[in-house]
């Protein structure tokens, strides 16, 4: 017998799970490797105008420095969300549901 959602964490537990199941599907794609590739490629040019700049004003440097950052930040959280949910809904039971939760059945 499944059962709605009762607490805030019950509810955030099947959001995860509803994301991860749907974001397994893109990360099994083979597109999902160009997606990488993108992103890798992005914070390549970020590192590669930082590198290379060859001006001597300290806020461009700042600013190419706070742009490679954030691109790298921005690359490695994205990432971990993504896998975080796809792991935790394959860590999940599906045929009982978690708890009777109806949805996570």
């Amino acid at each position: 017998m499944s059962r709605k959602p009762q607490t805030p964490e019950e509810v955030e537990l099947l959001k995860l799970y509803e994301r991860g199941r749907l974001l397994s599907t893109v990360t099994s794609d083979p597109g999902w490797k160009e997606v990488l590739r993108t992103l890798d490629r992005l914070v390549d040019e970020a590192d590669y105008h930082l590198f290379n700049y060859s001006g001597s004003d300290k806020d461009a440097i700042a600013a190419l420095h706070r742009r490679a950052r954030s691109y790298r930040e921005f690359r490695q959280l994205f990432l971990s969300t993504i896998q975080q949910a796809v792991e935790a809904s394959r860590g999940l039971p599906t045929r009982e549901g978690v708890g009777g939760i109806a949805g996570l059945e």
